[in-house]
């Protein structure tokens, strides 16, 4: 799926008034109180739980392939991430825990089969996962493992 020259300029267009209104609420915020370190500790400790699933390897791939695709079986998320069995099964296993997946018996065929949804939650945080993935996309900014060997 390629994203025209339109599209992009609309996306853009839209992240850049999203991010200004971000930075307006929270230029307020700190402006309105003079924050110490105890605060800004106050403020993140709460949020430690989503950065935890945010930054885990293969997560945000799961959601976004499913928001794109749709359900999809086991085997056929293993080939599109080609990642090993243990892995994805140890990452479905917390995605579902977690209320981003659910794992639905379907019949596809003669016999059923097990398909992974996102769930109402799992739908909206790829939704609002894609701008910051296009973003950094968009900047071409390399992982940190791929720093060293230039």
């Amino acid at each position: 799926m390629r994203i025209d020259e339109e599209t992009l300029r609309l996306l853009n267009e839209k992240l850049s008034r999203a991010i200004s209104g971000i930075e307006e609420i929270l230029e307020s915020l700190v402006e309105e109180e003079s924050l110490g370190t105890e605060d800004i500790k106050r403020l993140v400790e709460p949020l430690q739980p989503s950065f935890g699933v945010l930054s885990k390897k293969h997560v945000l791939e799961i959601l976004y392939i499913l928001l794109i695709t749709g359900p999809l079986s086991f085997t056929d998320l293993k080939r599109t991430l080609r990642i090993n069995q243990s892995s994805l099964a140890l990452k479905l296993k917390e995605l579902e825990k977690m209320g981003f997946i659910e794992r639905r018996l379907v019949r596809r065929g003669v016999r059923p089969q097990v398909v992974y949804f996102l769930t109402e939650t799992g739908r909206k945080t790829a939704l609002l996962s894609i701008p910051l993935i296009y973003y950094i996309a968009s900047k071409e900014i390399k992982p940190v493992e791929e720093l060293g060997s230039d």
